[in-house]
Order: C-alpha cells, then sequence, then structure tokens
C-alpha cells in the first residue's frame, strides 16, 4: 500500500467529520463500532494480516507454477 500525503491527523478529522454527518442511528453506530470498538477494529487487523498472507502465499504459488512450466536450461 502507497503511503498517503496526508497528515494522519487531517484524515481523522475527515473521518470524524463525515461520521458525524451520518444521519441513520443505525448506521453511525455500525460505522461507530469500527472507527472506535478498539475489540472490532482488532478483527479487522487480524483479517487484513489473514488476506495478506493468503496473498502472499498465491503470490508464491503462482510464481512456482510458471518457473515449473518453464524450460530452464543450465550448463
Amino acid at each position: 500500500m502507497e503511503k498517503t500525503p496526508y497528515a494522519y491527523e487531517f484524515l481523522w478529522k475527515q473521518i470524524e467529520t463525515g461520521y458525524r454527518e451520518i444521519r441513520k442511528e443505525k448506521y453511525r453506530k455500525l460505522v461507530g463500532q469500527f472507527l472506535f470498538d478498539e475489540e472490532v477494529r482488532e478483527k479487522g487487523r487480524e483479517t487484513e494480516r489473514q488476506n495478506r498472507e493468503r496473498l502472499r502465499r498465491g503470490l508464491l504459488e503462482r510464481t512456482a507454477s510458471v518457473v515449473s512450466s518453464c524450460p530452464v536450461y543450465v550448463r
């Protein structure tokens, strides 16, 4: 993931402003869980770590498949 050119505080201010503007209470509550509930945030981080690991394994498998299907001549 590329690093953002925006300051951390600016990004959080944008998120908080958007959060306050959500009109429906059930949606505000749902978004609030992802923003402020540490248990929910940790589950999201764990899922992200698992997805990255799956991606790495998939890339490794594809690379191995391509390499094994190409003729390699060593002299």
